[in-house]
């Protein structure tokens, strides 16, 4: 006969860490905090290394090869991220960013601008307690220094964080242009080469500011308030020499042109939070209303010399530009949980609604000197101002479905309708337009060992904003000039 005996054993601690990189069917999540080489970098460093993204030596983010995408953060929009993502993603240090998610095709619940798909930064958020950190970057091209300070307590927690940088772009190009007709009898023949040497060395500076406060009544309410300043200064001077010739290499025309271009930027940004959260696991209630004003400005002032250094022609111009964006948003988050004899299924429906208005206008003046000697003049036919404003309403309904089989599946629908106005104020012309769109949206996956297998399909849309409206022309080189065409 067998006699038990039973012993009892010390603690056991079963500690478990997540992937660097998760796959969560209708995203795709890298988890920066756990990769120890994001320290002393920006943002940008931390996209460089998220899987479909790609980002350049200027911080110009695509994903999968489309930079028309849209930046979220903490799952709330951006205004500084949308117009300037990379001066933004410069600013931001890599310290505060706990995961990026990727969503490359958007849900039902996101709205329907970006026809890449989405990012979403989630930042850390504050321990018990009071904390801080600071952070300094040295470098020849960047450099950077950044401080957050952190108060937690039971029910209220008080955080702020302010960064600056600077950042340095060197460049030389040289373009070659050849103009054709086309011949009588045969292959087009060259009219004139125009040869176009450029050289730049700039340096930009930023910075931005942040503060945040929540507050929790009780375990089931949550109010947030947040404000945010960002801002910066980024100069493109450059030296252009141009030379056109005939085909047979005679000089018909050369000069130089020294051109001083500045963009200074800023945004501030208010946001006003409330979540409601219930017994039921998962079921939830939230509120979120917006406010944010971002100046925009363009400056360029260019001087044309001849090969003899004689100043032969003068240009000024201003162009003021602002947007002012109001947004109302609510959802509501309703969990079932179906189990079955062999499997269990859990469904989330989620519906909300929510309402942008933009308020933008642009004032852009040009004056000149034909001559180079005279004094500058308006010129009226560069010169006028834009009011804009953009109207977007819209609702949505979705389904997820989940289940213990790794079969996921995630579909919905949003309704957007979308009201334009514009008006040139000087030349008095007007113009509108009205359209509704009907966005469905679904993706099926499934997960075999460590794969994933996904099918999706949605639709995206593409609106104009003020950085692609703005109707003032660049106009610093003769034969070529930039103006966006209002369609």
């Amino acid at each position: 006969m067998i006699a038990s005996e039973g012993k009892t054993l010390g603690e056991v601690t079963v500690a478990g860490q997540k992937a660097l990189v998760e796959d969560k069917g209708d995203r795709l999540v890298y988890n920066a905090e756990k990769d120890i080489s994001n320290a002393g970098g920006t943002a940008a460093d931390v996209l460089r290394k998220v899987p479909t993204l790609s980002v350049d030596m200027d911080g110009n983010v695509q994903m999968r090869g489309n930079g028309n995408l849209k930046v979220l953060i903490n799952g709330k929009p951006s205004a500084m991220m949308a117009r300037n993502l990379a001066d933004a993603l410069r600013q931001m240090p890599a310290n505060v960013i706990k995961s990026i998610e990727v969503i490359t095709s958007p849900g039902a619940k996101y709205d329907a601008e970006g026809s890449a798909g989405i990012i979403n930064i989630i930042t850390k958020k504050a321990l018990e307690g009071f904390n801080g950190s600071a952070s300094v970057t040295a470098g020849n091209m960047n450099r950077g220094v950044g401080t957050t300070l952190n108060l937690r307590k039971k029910k209220f927690g008080l955080s702020l964080s302010a960064n600056g940088y600077q950042f340095r772009n060197q460049r030389e190009n040289q373009t070659v242009r050849t103009n054709l007709i086309p011949g009588s009898d045969g292959p087009s023949q060259p009219v004139s080469i125009l040869t176009q040497t450029s050289a730049s060395d700039n340096t930009g500076t930023g910075g931005y500011g942040e503060m945040s406060v929540d507050y929790d009544p009780d375990s089931t309410n949550h109010i947030n308030f947040a404000a945010n300043v960002w801002g910066g200064h980024y100069p493109n001077n450059n030296t252009v020499v141009n030379r056109l010739t005939n085909p047979a290499g005679e000089e018909l025309q050369a000069f130089r042109n020294n051109i001083q271009f500045r963009n200074p930027y800023g945004n501030g940004q208010l946001d006003l939070g409330y979540t409601k959260s219930f017994k039921k696991p998962g079921q939830e209630f939230s509120l979120l209303t917006q406010f944010s004003m971002m100046p925009d400005n363009y400056f360029y002032d260019t001087d044309r010399y001849s090969t003899s250094e004689a100043l032969i022609y003068r240009q000024h111009s201003s162009n003021y530009s602002r947007n002012k964006e109001y947004t109302f948003q609510t959802d509501y988050t309703h969990p079932f949980t179906l189990n079955g004899r062999k499997d269990t299924t859990t469904i989330k429906l989620e519906i909300g609604l929510k309402g942008i208005l933009r308020d933008i206008g642009s004032e852009y003046r040009v004056t000149q000197s034909l001559d180079g000697q005279s004094p500058l003049v308006a010129d009226s036919t560069q010169s006028n101002d834009f009011n804009y404003t953009q109207r977007i309403y819209s609702g949505y309904t979705a389904l997820r479905v989940d289940t213990k089989r790794k079969w996921s599946l995630n579909a919905g629908a949003r309704f957007e309708q979308t009201t334009i106005q514009g008006d040139f104020l000087t030349t008095q012309t007007k113009l509108a337009s009205q359209y509704t769109n009907l966005i469905p949206s679904i993706t099926l996956s499934k997960g075999i060992k460590t794969h994933t297998l996904k099918l999706s399909y949605t639709q995206r849309i593409q609106r104009p904003m003020i950085w692609s409206l703005n109707p003032g022309s660049i106009r610093a080189i003769p034969k070529t000039f930039r103006q966006v065409i209002l369609t």
